[in-house]
């Protein structure tokens, strides 16, 4: 004789279906800006503002780059380079 197949008891619990639980959504990263790009008949002043919006440009992409805890010390730091009272110009 052949023994019975496995079969669970008519009394053991069953599992109920598992609702599925929606991920929440990431946004899609916004475009970042892009630095001015002064032409061939920029004048001196559109040169320095092209070169320094590319510095910040730069230097703001970095600081994406870090993790989260250094980030507030490093947009500081940045903030404080280019802060009216401490550059005169």
């Amino acid at each position: 004789e052949k023994p019975p197949p496995n079969t669970a008891p008519p009394f053991a619990a069953q599992e109920a279906p598992k609702a599925e639980v929606p991920l929440p959504q990431i946004p899609a990263e916004p475009p970042r800006p892009e630095p001015f790009d002064a032409g061939a008949e920029a004048s001196e002043e559109d040169l320095q503002v092209a070169e320094g919006e590319a510095k910040v440009a730069k230097d703001m992409a970095a600081l994406l780059e870090q993790p989260f805890s250094k980030q507030k010390k490093a947009l500081k730091a940045i903030r404080l380079q280019w802060h009216p009272d401490k550059n005169p110009e």
